[in-house]
């Protein structure tokens, strides 16, 4: 009842900061934009820097984003999970199924065109499949919340894309496809 109530973004990041998570923690960039980008959860870089997608993998993400004509000032950044995880380790499902309803919100009030989602466990948990990330990415899906029917693209997350980088040339993929999307919305509009 309390999430249901949350009719502003800051109403919800209150909420959040209530629940354990850090108000710089709770998205980055340009919420106007409508164009978000979803994580799996903050890192131990993103908690000292107090903002999200900081550090190698943020300073990747930027990078992933100017190479299709975008950067913070144009996209939204939040994740699943609103702070780490203890030893930075993959969430539990309780963990998940505690953290999808308040993302699910986030997006809702957001209303964004268009959603980028990085990492399998966001992908799975958002889209309601099992599927691993090798799977859903480079894929279009529909993320429905509430009476949105939004287009959404599974990704590599820019942290495992530094542990594996001979997948960036699909993440870039998956960029490309991303960006077309948003350019057919513009011209559309």
């Amino acid at each position: 009842a309390r999430l249901a109530a949350c009719d502003t973004l800051a109403a919800l990041s209150a909420l959040v900061v209530e629940q354990g998570g850090r108000a710089a923690l709770f998205g980055d960039g340009n919420p106007a934009a409508r164009v978000m980008v979803v994580g799996d959860m903050p890192s131990a870089d993103d908690s000292a820097a107090g903002r999200l997608f900081a550090g190698p993998a943020g300073q990747l993400l930027d990078r992933m984003l100017a190479a299709i004509g975008r950067d913070r000032a144009d996209t939204y950044l939040v994740n699943l999970l609103a702070a780490p995880t203890a030893g930075g380790r993959a969430p539990d499902a309780a963990a998940i199924a505690a953290a999808l309803p308040v993302v699910r919100r986030h997006i809702a009030l957001v209303r964004p065109h268009a959603v980028l989602l990085l990492g399998g466990v966001t992908a799975a948990a958002l889209l309601g499949v099992e599927s691993g990330i090798a799977r859903l990415r480079g894929k279009w899906q529909t993320l429905t919340i509430d009476d949105q029917a939004i287009p959404a693209l599974p990704s590599f997350a820019p942290a495992y894309l530094l542990a594996q980088p001979a997948h960036k040339a699909l993440a870039w993929h998956d960029l490309q496809l991303f960006r077309s999307a948003l350019a057919a919305h513009a011209a559309a509009s």
